[in-house]
């Protein structure tokens, strides 16, 4: 049994140390350095030649509006556009939920929590400077129905069980356009309120 298998392991080294390296092994290549650096030279002009293209098709195309609205007389508008509205979702527990974050001016911030079995909602919001322009402008319930604007805080009696959304947003009415950091709180409520 020993001869059988000291055999074997002799036959599977001698047939190991016979077997071409798996690895592909480069052989050295001729190098031309005068032909590689005109390789690189004809690549730059090339990428300096687009970049030019790009350059005067931008001009030229700048130079058009320009004359067309020129000739046309048409009063330039400066069109505002509006940051699109950052939804937050937040986990409400030991029916609580706080949420510290911060906005750009015109920016809709939106609050989506599940209300449980709660019978009314506590919202808050409390921007860094006291002076803000930052209000609860919308509550949507899980139907779709809004009611709204209101003020910083409200005791906002519900009816529907589900994911409720809370919008924060300025007034348009009143001051500059708010942009920087608040906190919005949540407390859900059991309590009777009055019809």
């Amino acid at each position: 049994m020993r001869l059988l298998s000291g055999i074997l392991v002799s036959v599977f080294l001698f047939a190991s140390c016979h077997k071409e390296p798996e690895i592909p092994i480069s052989k050295p290549v001729q190098f031309d350095k005068k032909e590689y650096t005109q390789e690189l030279i004809s690549e730059r002009n090339n990428v300096k030649n687009e970049q030019q293209v790009r350059k005067t098709s931008k001009k030229s195309n700048q130079a058009e509006t320009v004359k067309k609205n020129s000739s046309q007389k048409i009063t330039e508008q400066k069109n505002t556009v509006e940051p699109p509205a950052d939804t937050v979702k937040l986990q409400v527990m030991w029916a609580k939920a706080k949420s510290d974050t911060s906005k750009l001016a015109r920016q809709k911030t939106v609050f989506e929590f599940d209300s449980s079995t709660a019978t009314g909602l506590l919202l808050k919001v409390t921007p860094a400077d006291s002076t803000a322009n930052l209000r609860i402008s919308r509550i949507i319930d899980p139907t779709g129905k809004s009611d709204g604007p209101f003020g910083r805080e409200i005791d906002y009696p519900i009816t529907e069980k589900g994911i409720y959304k809370v919008i924060v947003s300025e007034s348009l009415m009143q001051g500059d356009p708010y942009s920087g950091r608040f906190e919005f709180d949540v407390r859900l409520v059991w309590k009777k309120y009055k019809p």
